[in-house]
């Protein structure tokens, strides 16, 4: 079982390359590599529950299955702003964790 903090860490080391992958196919209009790229960054969303960014994911896959590149560019632009978000969760996340961890150590 994965701890958050590796899921987190797993997330960051694969999402840049994967999601550059993923904007270099729809900027090429590549819509069976944006499928294909899509696919690798939804299983990394869903071990986060990162619910927006894994919707926007699943709609860009389908946008490109179906050759609709204005949709599938339009969702790009949304998963980029999503990761943004994911990780401004992650780092107020992470900070309450050190927080907590402070606070508990300076009370034993």
């Amino acid at each position: 079982e994965e701890t958050l903090q590796e899921l987190v860490a797993e997330f960051w080391r694969e999402c840049p390359n994967v999601v550059g992958c993923v904007r270099n196919a729809g900027r090429r209009q590549d819509n069976a590599a944006l499928e294909s790229w899509t696919q690798e960054v939804v299983g990394l969303a869903r071990s986060l529950a990162a619910q927006g960014l894994t919707l926007e994911l699943q709609s860009l896959r389908m946008a490109a299955r179906d050759d609709d590149t204005v949709a599938a560019l339009i969702h790009l632009e949304n998963i980029e702003k999503e990761i943004i978000r994911v990780n401004a969760v992650i780092a107020e996340a992470d900070g309450l964790v050190r927080f907590r961890n402070a606070y508990a150590a300076n009370c034993v």
